[in-house]
């Protein structure tokens, strides 16, 4: 905004809560009358050919403020060029003043009885609920991203470039290394993960990157590990990982690593459905492999055990040591997985050099075997290991 507009703004939320004008303010404002003709003839006299009528015209609509917003919107295309250049003008301040108090009365609305017409309130609240956590998230929302909610809404078209557009920018800001410098905040994070669920929205592999990004943020992990919004912020999280098998494999890979940073149960739909899809790259079924070992327990050990007899290459590495190839197969991810999910030792299925990982279980390329009789080996001590569970009907 120009400068002056937020006192000017400050002045006109203060007046429409506190009533009446004092005398001394010059006449009162024509919205406390109900004129709507008195709006219109103001806006006329933007057009005036004298400079003081012109600005006492535009103070009036000022004091107007937010009633006037319909009659100013209609005037845009005014005929008389400088009556459109003054609407635009007033416009920027009684647009926001509207927003302000449009948000003012939804944070007043705790039991949500009335419809305030802020952009993207519908879909977020089937998505998450209302309760009163969600409900100051969405209020945090809206004053962080106002404008890319409402690209959303007014020009689904349009919302994929803005997406992106915003996400370089909060990432910029994220990196820059200046004092004065502000990390994106939780209204920001959140409305971006907000607009990128959306399914009906073209998200492209820059900004679904950016995305993950700021998903991972210190402020994203705080407000889901604890707090009152935590859930909703999960919910939020959840949705965007929902999302993670319809950008690209990259998108797909960070948005396993996604659920399973914040322990999101949507992560195990995501892993099957990429297990199931013809064509997904063998790094990408890894990772969905160890999503669900992560996520699941042991009841997906079934679901895991059925991937045993795949012997897709993933990756293999030099010995030079010992001047061997040692390759990953994924059925050596699943069985590591299931060495994993029943509390067995990996050592004593060969798996000697297996690497940790922060957030997986496993460097996969660690798993592999550099003789293939070794590997069938391993999967025959696991057979041997469910057939004598089973048999003594333990879990």
């Amino acid at each position: 905004m120009r400068s002056g507009t937020a006192w000017v703004l400050s002045g006109l939320l203060c007046w429409c809560s506190s009533g009446p004008a004092r005398a001394d303010q010059g006449a009162a404002p024509a919205s406390r009358q109900g004129d709507d003709a008195r709006i219109v003839e103001l806006i006329e006299q933007l057009g005036a050919k004298s400079y003081t009528a012109r600005r006492r015209a535009s103070r009036e609509l000022l004091a107007v403020g937010a009633p006037a917003k319909a009659a100013l919107l209609a005037a845009r295309d005014h005929r008389d060029p400088e009556v459109r250049y003054r609407v635009n003008e007033l416009l920027e301040t009684v647009l926001e003043l509207d927003f302000q108090l449009r948000l003012k009365a939804f944070m007043a609305d705790v039991d949500g009885r009335i419809e305030h017409h802020l952009a993207g309130w519908s879909r977020y609240r089937d998505l998450v609920g209302e309760n009163g956590p969600s409900r100051r998230l969405f209020v945090a929302m809206q004053q962080a991203e106002r404008r890319l909610l409402e690209v959303v809404e007014q020009s689904p078209a349009d919302a994929g470039e803005w997406l992106e557009a915003r996400c370089e920018e909060l990432e910029a800001a994220r990196q820059a290394d200046e004092p004065l410098s502000q990390p994106p905040s939780l209204g920001s994070i959140a409305a971006v993960l907000f607009v990128a669920s959306d399914p009906e929205l073209s998200v492209s592999s820059h900004a679904g990157t950016c995305v993950y990004s700021l998903g991972v943020q210190d402020e994203m992990f705080k407000a889901a590990s604890a707090g009152e919004k935590a859930q909703t912020v999960k919910r939020l999280l959840g949705a965007w990982v929902r999302r993670g098998d319809s950008i690209d494999w990259a998108v797909a890979n960070q948005s396993c690593v996604l659920a399973v940073h914040f322990r999101l149960p949507e992560g195990i739909d995501l892993a099957r459905a990429l297990l199931r899809g013809d064509g997904t790259p063998q790094n990408v079924r890894q990772f969905a492999i160890q999503t669900l070992a992560r996520l699941g327990g042991k009841q997906l050990v079934p679901e895991i055990s059925a991937l045993l007899v795949d012997r897709a290459e993933l990756a293999e590495r030099s010995d030079d040591e010992h001047d061997q190839t040692i390759k990953t197969l994924i059925c050596d991810v699943a069985l590591a997985s299931l060495v994993y999910l029943t509390g067995q030792n990996l050592e004593d299925y060969g798996f000697e050099e297996v690497q940790s990982n922060p957030i997986m279980l496993f460097d996969a390329r660690t798993l592999g075997f550099a003789d293939p009789e070794a590997r069938e080996a391993a999967l025959k001590k696991w057979r041997q290991w469910t057939e004598t569970h089973a048999a003594e009907g333990k879990d």
